[in-house]
C-alpha cells in the first residue's frame, strides 16, 4: 500500500536585511533595566516619534511578506517593544495571540531564536527517516528583520553576550484578509 503524505502546513519565516538604525545605542539606553530574566520596555514604541523611521521600514518588510504569503489587504502595527538580555537570559517558547504577524529586528548579530512547530510526544521521542524537524533555529546578523505568522511558537536562546532586540507586532486593517488560496476545501 502506498500512502501519499500531503505537507499541507508549512512553517514559514520571512527575512530580509535593512542595515542597521542610527543612533540605536542611544536611542536604547534610557530603556535598559534589566532582572533576571531580561527586560523590556512598554510595548508602544511604533507610536513614538523616535521609533517611527524604524517601524516604517518594519511595516514594509511586514506587508510585502504578507503579500507575498498569499494575503491581502494592509497590515497596522499594533505594538513595539524592545528586549534586553543580559548573559544566561532568553525568553521560553511563546506566540502573540493579539496579532497576526509578529517580527523581531536586530541591531548586531546575536544569539539564536528558534522557531518550533508543535509536535507530538511520538515526535519528540523518536527521530523518524525522512521526517522534516519540528523546529528551525536562526542567528540573526546586524540589521536582519524575521516576520512571521504570530501563533509560530518561538523562543529566544540563552545569551551568551548582552542583546538588545526590537519586537513588534501586525494586525490586517480589515477582517477579509485571506487570498483563495489560503482557505481550506473539503469534499
Amino acid at each position: 500500500m502506498d500512502i501519499e503524505t500531503l505537507d499541507i502546513l508549512p512553517t514559514r519565516i520571512g527575512k530580509h536585511n535593512i542595515g542597521i538604525f542610527d543612533e540605536w545605542k542611544t536611542k536604547t539606553a534610557k530603556f535598559n533595566s534589566s532582572d533576571e530574566r531580561g527586560s523590556y520596555s512598554k510595548n508602544n514604541l511604533h507610536e513614538n516619534k523616535e521609533w517611527q523611521p524604524l517601524c516604517e521600514k518594519l511595516l514594509k518588510v511586514s506587508q510585502t511578506w504578507f503579500n507575498s504569503q498569499g494575503y491581502t489587504g494592509e497590515l497596522f502595527m499594533t505594538s513595539a517593544w524592545l528586549n534586553f538580555f543580559k548573559p544566561n537570559q532568553g525568553i521560553e517558547k511563546h506566540t502573540h495571540p493579539n496579532s497576526f504577524i509578529s517580527g523581531c529586528y536586530y541591531f548586531e548579530n546575536c544569539s539564536g531564536i528558534t522557531f518550533t512547530k508543535d509536535q507530538n510526544s511520538l515526535d519528540a521521542l523518536f527521530e523518524v527517516p525522512g521526517k522534516k524537524n519540528n523546529f528551525f533555529t536562526y542567528y540573526p546578523f546586524a540589521g536582519d528583520v524575521l516576520v512571521f505568522k504570530s501563533d509560530l511558537k518561538h523562543e529566544v536562546d540563552l545569551v551568551t553576550t548582552p542583546r538588545v532586540s526590537f519586537g513588534f507586532n501586525c494586525f490586517p486593517k480589515e477582517l477579509g484578509v485571506l487570498g483563495k488560496s489560503n482557505y481550506i476545501k473539503i469534499r
